[in-house]
């Protein structure tokens, strides 16, 4: 959608206007990936990157701040795995494995 508006810009106005039009193209551009992001964590990290940020920019920041947040995830998944190994321990192996089938089961 990006690129069609440009040629459009391109085609009917003058080179003056086409400056400002790039800027509100680049805008709203940046206002379309913000407003799809799912998390309002991230979209209230991208917005504080500020209004003259660049699109890449902003791209940039939302990659991060979700792979922040995944590898929170992971880290909080290993560790309750680690506490019901922990507990388990003293228990027969069949009811470990069954017992971790049904944690990690719900876990998920």
């Amino acid at each position: 959608m990006q690129s069609e508006m440009r040629e459009v810009a391109y085609r009917i106005y003058e080179d003056e206007e086409v400056i400002l039009a790039m800027g509100l193209i680049n805008h709203l551009a940046k206002t379309c990936f913000v407003q799809r992001l799912s998390d309002e964590r991230i979209q209230t990290i991208v917005r504080s990157e500020g209004g003259s940020a660049l699109l890449s920019t902003c791209i940039d920041a939302a990659l991060e701040e979700e792979s922040t947040i995944l590898s929170a995830r992971e880290r909080e998944g290993s560790q309750y795995r680690k506490v019901i190994e922990t507990y388990l321990k003293g228990q027969s192996q069949y009811q470990y494995k069954q017992t971790m089938d049904l944690t990690v089961g719900n876990k998920c």
